[in-house]
């Protein structure tokens, strides 16, 4: 919990302008080297008019979890990372800033995701036994 009240003490803002229609490219660079999650981020979308009051940047963290899900999950209803040599590591650790950051800006988390998969992120594998793997997620023990 200390590292999360660490990132709850933001002392820069920092505005961004991001597309909708790039929205999961935008992100993912800004989250590339991790200076985002160090400051409050306010939202706009290009050839938009708007104030972020934690409207806009709700509207960007749903609108990156609809576009990114197809891209790096599998799933239906329920989502858990597609293992592919396609998908570089550090695209995972991009993910995760977003997820955790955004969580902590907005208190918005998707809900889509897997449980058993956000519970082994959360308290790690270690805590679970085979038989919690069995038949639930496919590929999540290897990719944590």
């Amino acid at each position: 919990m200390d590292i999360l009240e660490k990132l709850l003490d933001f002392g820069v803002t920092r505005q961004v302008t991001i597309g909708r229609e790039n929205i999961v490219e935008n992100m993912l660079s800004l989250y590339s080297e991790g200076d985002a999650t160090g400051c409050f981020l306010n939202v706009n979308f290009y050839n938009e008019s708007a104030v972020d009051f934690d409207g806009m940047k709700r509207e960007a963290v749903r609108l990156f979890w609809e576009k990114v899900l197809p891209i790096y999950f599998d799933g239906i209803n329920s989502y858990v990372p597609r293992i592919s040599p396609a998908i570089d590591k550090t695209t995972y650790i991009r993910l995760g800033r977003i997820l955790s950051h955004k969580f902590l800006i907005v208190g918005v988390f998707p809900t889509s995701l897997d449980k058993l998969f956000i519970s082994a992120l959360l308290v790690g594998k270690q805590h679970f036994s085979d038989q919690n793997f069995f038949g639930g997620v496919l590929g999540l023990y290897n990719f944590l």
